[in-house]
């Protein structure tokens, strides 16, 4: 246009025209200035001159554009309509419709080609589409699903279920890379649960559903997992849990004899259970022995104490079985008695302590008497009894036996009065036996008159038994005699005592007895009288079986034992 405009310029004078000017003048509408050269010749002379030429570029409509140069028209797709601008033009949208950029998919917001491809990408604007449907010319992946947008983005994409979106991460928009994914290719879940691999636009990892007949626990603590699950980013369960079959639930099955017997004085053994269980999760199992009902079983010694019938019981936890938390068996165990007196065993209590005569004699479970050790230690000797301390003590006195004169009852007669009636024929018979004393019996002047009478010989001895059938030893105690002092017994009688003790703590006292008579001059007449009638024979004895010699007369025996006479301090030996 503009050379057209200096073409028709006055050429008068005329010799030539410079014009310098920027191609671009042709595309942008406004005021340009320009700077021309001019050759003149007039009357024969040449001059120049240099000019500055403000021309103005008119806009060009280009959607309505019908001439004959291509550049000048618009190049919209035919579902845009053309806008004219000045110097320009872009493709717009109809009402209600959208943008689909159709090399690239960059756009799909906009409902103009200046807001998807800015006013120079000419090829944009020129693949500038639009259109009702958002999702027909979509760019989403081949896994992925269209999805129109009721905002001002025409559509979106999201990757189908089980495909991973990756594009994302890079910077792409979403749906347009989708991957195919699979979280149960290796199987995580625990046994009884079966895994669920879920991804897409909210979701992805896996999930371990309870297979049939299962049921999901949640371990109330880290202990009872056998094996804590690693931690696990894709699995999408709320927390870690097991599958547990219900239909084979664990059982607790008691193993050897139930009731079981076992004696006194042994150890308790528990022969434990089986337990069957058939679900392999990794749950750990809690299994318990309660011996609370039978305590005595596992006494510290480790012997097994007190008869009687108790039950052991064993539990194994299982809170994850529907209505039954827990798997459990009795046994009871009865424990009978041990006949001590046979016993063989290596516990000490039951080991019988009968010493020496005491013979052991097994008490059965609930006897009379009878705690942990039922036996006791009788004594079958006569003159034994029990101890105290699982023995017998020997209570028998020893044996004192009188061997020489002097073993039965001495008769002392006191003579108080006139010594003419001692001519009396008869009272001479009595020189022997009369004492003549004025004054009153005392110990020390009786002791006086019996010293010059010989003493008796005493012989004594204690018997003692020996156990297991042995023959009976005779130990001799004749030295341990001892001899007390003269004392008074009763209104007539002195005695002298000899007293012996065993080993054992028995003793035995021999009285040495003196019947002391006060014969006074009224009563001496009927004694000779009775003296003569006693001569031809001895005297009678003091008690049934012994021998009394007249005083100072011989014995009808040579050795008589001495006898208790009918006083209760004297006691008579005992034939063993």
């Amino acid at each position: 246009m503009l050379l057209q405009i200096i073409s028709t310029y006055n050429v008068q004078f005329v010799k030539k025209v410079m014009l310098d000017y920027n191609p671009q003048v042709k595309k942008e509408v406004g005021p340009y200035a320009m700077r021309t050269s001019v050759t003149t010749v007039k009357d024969g002379k040449m001059a120049d001159k240099c000019y500055e030429i403000i021309i103005t570029v008119k806009d060009t409509d280009e959607c309505t554009y019908s001439g004959r140069n291509p550049e000048w028209m618009h190049k919209c797709d035919a579902s845009t309509t053309c806008v004219n601008t000045q110097g320009s033009y872009y493709c717009a949208c109809k009402e209600g419709e959208f943008a689909i950029e159709g090399s690239g998919g960059k756009c799909t917001n906009e409902v103009d080609s200046v807001g998807c491809c800015g006013p120079h990408d000419k090829a944009c604007r020129e693949s500038f589409k639009c259109h009702s449907d958002k999702c027909a010319f979509n760019n989403c992946d081949s896994h992925a699903t269209c999805l129109p947008s009721d905002d001002a983005i025409a559509f979106d994409c999201e990757c189908k279920d089980g495909f991973l979106d990756t594009g994302v991460e890079k910077g792409q928009l979403r749906g347009r890379e989708c991957v195919a994914t699979d979280h149960c290719a290796e199987d995580k879940c625990p046994n009884g649960c079966r895994c669920e691999s879920v991804t897409n636009s909210k979701l992805n990892g896996y999930f371990c559903h309870p297979m049939e007949h299962h049921l999901t626990y949640y371990p109330e603590s880290e202990e009872e997992w056998e094996s804590k699950p690693v931690p696990d980013e894709f699995r999408l369960d709320d927390k870690s849990h097991l599958c547990l079959d219900q239909r084979r639930p664990p059982s607790v099955v008691v193993v050897g004899a139930n009731p079981m017997q076992v004696s006194q004085g042994s150890k308790y053994v528990d022969p434990g259970v089986t337990i069957v269980d058939e679900d392999s999760t990794d749950l750990k199992r809690r299994f318990t022995t309660v011996y609370d009902e039978a305590d005595h079983l596992n006494h510290r010694s480790g012997f097994v104490k007190t008869c009687g019938s108790s039950n052991v019981t064993y539990t194994l936890l299982t809170p994850w079985i529907k209505n039954r938390e827990e798997a459990s068996a009795t046994r009871t165990v009865e424990v009978v008695d041990v006949d001590e007196c046979a016993y063989a065993g290596s516990d000490p209590d039951f080991v019988p302590l009968c010493t020496g005569l005491a013979t052991c004699q097994n008490l059965a479970c609930g006897a009379e008497g009878f705690g942990s050790v039922g036996y006791d230690c009788l004594c079958h000797d006569d003159g034994y009894v029990q101890d105290g301390a699982r023995g017998c003590a020997d209570k028998r006195p020893p044996v004192i036996e009188c061997e020489s004169e002097g073993c039965g009852v001495a008769n002392i007669f006191v003579f108080k009065g006139d010594g003419a009636l001692l001519e009396h024929p008869l009272s001479k018979s009595l020189a022997s036996h009369v004492v003549f004393h004025n004054d009153e019996v005392t110990a020390d002047w009786l002791q006086g008159v019996i010293d010059k009478f010989p003493s008796p010989q005493l012989k004594a001895y204690d018997v003692q038994p020996q156990s297991g059938g042995a023959e009976a030893i005779r130990v001799d105690l004749t030295e341990a005699i001892t001899k007390g002092s003269l004392t008074p017994y009763d209104e007539n009688n002195w005695i002298i005592p000899f007293h012996v003790t065993d080993a054992d703590g028995n003793d035995f006292t021999f009285n040495a007895m003196f019947q002391v008579t006060v014969i006074t001059p009224e009563k001496l007449l009927p004694l000779l009288d009775s003296l003569r009638d006693r001569a031809a024979d001895a005297v009678e004895p003091a008690v049934p079986g012994s021998k009394v010699a007249p005083f100072g007369g011989a014995a009808e025996e040579d050795t008589c034992t001495r006898s208790n006479i009918a006083l209760p301090a004297v006691r008579a030996p005992r034939a063993r």
